[in-house]
């Protein structure tokens, strides 16, 4: 793509996100997971963290790596992944 003085904006700002890396992190709120997940943000991924059952320990662990790295992306899910 070739980018002008007229190249509309939302264009640009589509072509910007489909520049970014997103990572799916399974445990990635506590332990190795959560080591996985700040690894990862260090190096601007966008990511999607699983957890089992501590909503507590996830929400916490999402407010830190938002704080921490502020232009990532970080969502989410609960629940039973292993199937």
């Amino acid at each position: 793509m070739t980018i002008t003085r007229k190249t509309p904006l939302a264009l640009l700002l589509a072509s910007a996100a489909a520049l970014r890396r997103v990572a799916i992190v399974t445990g990635g709120t506590r332990g190795v997971g959560l080591g996985i997940s700040q690894a990862l943000a260090e190096n601007d991924f966008d990511l999607l963290l699983t957890y089992n059952s501590d909503s507590a320990a996830a929400e916490k662990a999402v407010l830190e790596l938002k704080n921490q790295f502020p232009i990532c992306a970080i969502e989410t899910v609960g629940g039973d992944v292993s199937l």
